[in-house]
């Protein structure tokens, strides 16, 4: 088995990759086992490999060409319009862009969608969990607060209800919110 990457990690020329190692624990004996080579066919990597087999060459040069323009800041089908352009003009992949131009172009804009998808994706998690980190951060820390008014309130000798009032109001609670904190944090805060 082989795996031709052209991903956009860095990653080394050649090397293993091991089934086992992307699921599960490490140190758990399966039983069975797959190893895989990996080799890297991005722009400017295996060099010989590239001479060995021209139409790799030509797949990764091409690849490179889509990736520069999205590096320029193109959109994905003006970066592969224009790749398949320069490539036409450098006779790279001819025979296939001429023949199945916008078959390619369907493929690149597919893939690329699915990566935008994904980057979109950990993007939403990634703020829900930023704003649910803020919600849980703002409860604690409101409780705390509400805690250790409580306990000043107490230490003060004012009643349950004068406390409640006071918590309300500074904290801008609801009465049923004050409530709620009044029967967590009264009795301890003796």
């Amino acid at each position: 088995c082989v795996v031709l990457y052209n991903g956009s990690r860095e990653e080394a020329e050649e090397r293993e990759l091991c089934l086992s190692e992307a699921f599960g624990e490490k140190g758990v004996d399966s039983s069975l086992e797959l190893w895989v080579r990996l080799i890297n066919i991005n722009y400017g990597h295996n060099e010989e490999l590239m001479k060995k087999c021209h139409r790799l060459w030509e797949y990764s040069y091409f690849v490179e060409q889509v990736n520069a323009g999205l590096r320029a800041g193109k959109k994905a089908k003006e970066a592969a319009e224009e790749a398949i352009e320069v490539c036409l003009g450098e006779g790279v992949l001819e025979d296939i862009l001429t023949a199945s131009r916008m078959e390619v172009l369907g493929m690149l804009l597919c893939e690329f969608d699915e990566k935008k998808d994904r980057e979109n994706l950990w993007q939403e998690g990634h703020e829900r969990g930023l704003e649910q980190g803020r919600e849980e951060g703002f409860a604690e820390g409101q409780s705390l607060g509400v805690k250790k008014s409580i306990k000043l309130c107490r230490s003060l000798n004012l009643s349950y209800d004068q406390t409640m009032r006071e918590i309300v109001s500074l904290y801008e609670l609801s009465e049923e919110e004050g409530l709620d904190f009044m029967r967590r944090f009264w009795e301890e805060q003796k």
